[in-house]
């Protein structure tokens, strides 16, 4: 359901959020988004400004998952008041796309 998801936003976004998303540096070889950290791109041809990525914890291999999901959702909503967005809408975050 999430790679539907990640898929169907890429293909309504365009080309350009992907190219965007591979332009945010890594921050070790592999990651650009940690989990419980949350990075902004410019929306493309969405119907709005942004997309705040982020990435929730799998909870059966972490042993504090709520602590990064909280994260997760802090510096989302720390992104969209840094550049003034006034609404957004949350897909569920860590709900069980690993089963």
């Amino acid at each position: 359901m999430l790679l539907l998801f990640l898929t169907a936003i890429h293909r309504a976004a365009g080309p350009e959020l992907r190219a965007a998303c591979h332009s945010v540096p890594e921050v070790r070889p592999g990651v650009r988004c940690p989990i419980g950290e949350a990075k902004i791109t410019p929306a493309f041809k969405l119907p709005v400004s942004h997309v705040i990525h982020t990435v929730g914890p799998i909870y059966d291999t972490h042993d504090h998952p709520e602590v990064l999901l909280r994260s997760s959702y802090r510096n989302s909503l720390r992104l969209a008041k840094e550049n003034n967005i006034q609404y957004l809408a949350f897909p569920a975050i860590s709900c069980g796309v690993y089963g």
